[in-house]
């Protein structure tokens, strides 16, 4: 699955991304998911398949690169700081209904606050 690739703004800094495309979905706005790796992964370390999954579903995707990781700017490069990857999965989430023109509308209807999971680990 090809994605187009975007970036946005998080702290003064430019993130990259990809935005996959919901496959079948006809809803306006159609509903997205935002992800990022782990603490220290990329895009280009394997996320993209875990974003194949939710697209062919139907939802729109972002995935994206904290700020000094991958594609995205920001230094000190390779810094693993909680609050600022939080800072950046909000920066993210605020793209995905500007930039995307996203579900906004159908987010605040179905959900009090956004749903932000993770996992760690091969189970």
């Amino acid at each position: 699955m090809e994605g187009r690739e975007i970036t946005f703004n998080s702290v003064g800094s430019t993130c990259a991304g990809i935005h996959l495309r919901g496959e079948h979905s006809a809803s306006e706005p159609r509903p997205c998911v935002v992800m990022a790796h782990g603490f220290s992964g990329t895009v280009g370390g394997g996320i993209l398949g875990f974003g194949e999954g939710p697209a062919a579903a139907g939802f729109d995707v972002l995935l994206f690169d904290y700020r000094g990781f991958g594609r995205s700017a920001g230094t000190p490069r390779q810094l693993v700081s909680y609050r600022r990857q939080r800072a950046d999965y909000r920066s993210a989430i605020h793209a995905a209904f500007r930039r995307l023109h996203l579900g906004m509308t159908h987010l605040r209807e179905h959900c009090a606050e956004p749903v932000v999971g993770g996992r760690s680990g091969p189970e």
